[in-house]
C-alpha cells in the first residue's frame, strides 16, 4: 500500500431499502448477474437509497487531512 495514496470517505445519512421494482431494475448492472442470478428482481439483490446528512473526506495524496489537534476530518453537512 502506498501511504501517499491513503484516505477514506465516510457517508452518514438516512438509509432505506428500495422496494420499487422499476427503481431496483434501473440501478442493476448486467455485469452483476453472476453474483445476483435472479437479477434486480431476485431475493439476493438489495438496493439501498441513502439521503446524506454528512460526508467526511481524508486524502493524503490530495492534501485533504484532518485537524492536527482535534483529528476531526474535513466535512460537509447536508442539513
Amino acid at each position: 500500500m502506498d501511504p501517499a495514496g491513503s484516505g477514506y470517505v465516510v457517508l452518514i445519512g438516512r438509509a432505506e431499502i428500495v422496494t420499487d421494482p422499476e427503481a431496483r431494475a434501473s440501478h442493476f448492472k448486467e455485469r452483476w448477474s453472476s453474483f445476483y442470478p435472479g437479477g434486480a428482481g431476485g431475493d439476493d439483490f438489495v438496493a439501498i437509497r441513502v439521503v446524506p446528512l454528512r460526508i467526511e473526506v481524508v486524502s493524503y495524496a490530495d492534501g485533504i487531512m484532518g485537524d492536527p489537534v482535534t483529528w476531526r476530518p474535513p466535512s460537509v453537512e447536508f442539513r
